[in-house]
């Protein structure tokens, strides 16, 4: 991965992730973000553990693998933001939800 794809990425991560990694794991342990966990089964777990590892890490100490993870969350994140909030009262809660265990509060600016 060059420089370039890195600063893309990173720019793109700093962008999307408005909660601090200790808002983010304060967010983790609640019984929402366990839920919004609980529908997408073990990898959304895995992925909201994920996001708060990375989001402690300076860049300079990232694998190629880590740079790769971060790119997936931030498209992830940018491809729910672009599907919009759901029309369903019912589904709002799960989708924000969804969204907060990848860092991103869409309550937010």
């Amino acid at each position: 991965m060059t420089q370039d794809e890195q600063r893309d990425i990173l720019d793109d991560w700093h962008d999307l992730m408005n909660m601090k990694p200790a808002e983010l794991e304060a967010w983790l342990d609640t019984e929402e973000s366990r839920s919004a966990c609980a529908m997408l089964g073990q990898n959304g777990q895995l992925t909201a553990l994920k996001v708060l590892e990375l989001a402690r890490l300076k860049p300079t100490d990232l694998t190629a693998a880590e740079w790769s993870k971060m790119r997936e969350i931030t498209f992830d994140i940018e491809r729910t933001l672009a599907a919009g909030r759901p029309a369903d009262l019912s589904q709002q809660a799960a989708w924000r939800y969804a969204l907060m265990n990848c860092g991103h509060d869409p309550l937010r600016y």
